[in-house]
């Protein structure tokens, strides 16, 4: 029997018992939906974490902190070191200190870091209201928005322009050894931006502290050239002695967390793609008890085992493929209707739209390719019983 023989006996078997046909179509892409659904989620909010963590400036940015042994102490000397390893552009590096910062009559604590203007780009400070520091600043501040909330501010504009008073926390051995004035303790800045981070810091640049002599830095950021050189870079600061970390560490512990998520809401589709697959096992067992006469006509006729397999096979492998294009295309399409309702109840209370399901082309593929395999697999023990029927006892078979 021609192989084209074979795909229009095994459609027209199809369509013959078309309700049956269309439930078992039915099963298959229920469970190709949900997979795609589930692990779709996994994949955008994988994507949506990264790309909130993986602006340019920070994909090239290794930050360092002090190691452990007594030379590896972020000192101006050895800062100049970093500045010297090859393919390194830039390095900023902070102060910090604790302080108690005062707005229209409210305190809080918080964290006051300052900053070498001419590097401040390195520091990679999102600001969202007002703008930056310009080289020469003094006496200026850029509040993160979360402190905002601590004062009760709820127009962030609002903000820009009012003085913002700090008092640093010294220990006295600080002020004692350091000898500091009084007035060096405490200062009193200019709003001009508001930071978009989380992190509830006070930034102030480091003219404004000229009263203060730090012997150490808290942090250095060092900004590379090209990101294929961030490795190399990194591996030179840790030989030195100091801790070094980097975007990139961040972005490979979201992939291992997120491929974890995956599986497991991949796993579940599985279950209702194997259930469909117990379907179809049914499904061929019925249809094979139901055609064993035709079976054994077709054998008197001339039919071979391998033509009844293939009859069998391809019936499965086109319930498969149907199953598994309609759930790729239901999976997707669902995906993007609650993606859209989201986004807009998101805009509709100030938020900002963002992709939660996202589907690669290679996954829909699979998804495919997994949902033939499998149906295929469900089909072979049913197929191979039909081709081993005996003719003459088929034939008596009503």
């Amino acid at each position: 029997m021609k192989l084209i023989d074979v795909v229009r006996l095994s459609a027209g078997n199809l369509k013959r018992n078309r309700q049956r046909s269309i439930l078992t179509i039915s099963g298959v892409a229920i469970g190709i939906s949900t997979i795609i659904f589930l692990v779709s989620l996994g994949f955008g909010l994988q994507m949506l974490s990264i790309q909130k963590l993986t602006q340019l400036e920070a994909l090239t940015t290794v930050t360092v902190t002090p190691g452990n042994a007594a030379s590896a102490k972020l000192t101006p000397e050895n800062v100049d070191k970093f500045k010297q390893i090859k393919g390194v552009d830039q390095v900023s590096s902070t102060h910090s200190v604790p302080s108690y910062i005062s707005l229209d009559g409210k305190t809080t604590d918080s964290t006051a870091y300052i900053l070498d203007t001419k590097t401040q780009a390195v520091e990679n400070i999102r600001v969202k209201e007002g703008k930056t520091f310009s080289e020469n600043a003094k006496d200026e501040a850029i509040l993160s928005k979360s402190i905002l909330n601590v004062f009760d501010v709820k127009d962030e504009k609002s903000v820009i322009g009012k003085k913002i008073d700090a008092n640093y926390i010294f220990s006295e051995e600080e002020i004692n050894k350091e000898k500091l004035d009084p007035k060096a303790t405490k200062g009193s800045f200019t709003i001009i931006g508001i930071a978009d981070d989380e992190r509830g810091n006070l930034y102030i640049p480091s003219s404004s502290m000229s009263g203060v002599s730090f012997k150490y830095f808290y942090q250095s950021k060092v900004k590379v050239k090209d990101r294929a050189d961030v490795g190399t870079v990194r591996q030179e600061i840790d030989t030195l002695g100091f801790n070094t970390t980097s975007v990139e560490d961040k972005v490979s512990e979201i992939e291992t967390i997120f491929l974890i998520v995956k599986i497991t809401l991949g796993a579940f589709g599985l279950i209702a793609l194997l259930v469909a697959s117990i379907g179809i096992f049914n499904t061929m067992t019925i249809a094979l008890l139901e055609r064993t006469h035709e079976i054994g006509v077709m054998k008197a006729i001339g039919g071979t085992d391998k033509d009844i397999k293939r009859t069998f096979i391809f019936e499965v492998s086109i319930i498969g493929l149907l199953g598994g294009f309609i759930g790729v295309i239901s999976g997707v399409l669902f995906g993007w209707v609650v993606n859209w309702v989201i986004n807009r109840l998101a805009i509709a209370v100030g938020g900002e739209p963002n992709t939660l399901f996202y589907t690669p082309l290679i996954y829909m593929v699979l998804a495919v390719v997994g949902s033939f395999l499998i149906s295929t697999a469900a089909g072979i023990y049913p197929a191979k019983r039909a081709s081993k029927l005996n003719p003459i006892e088929a034939l008596r078979y009503e």
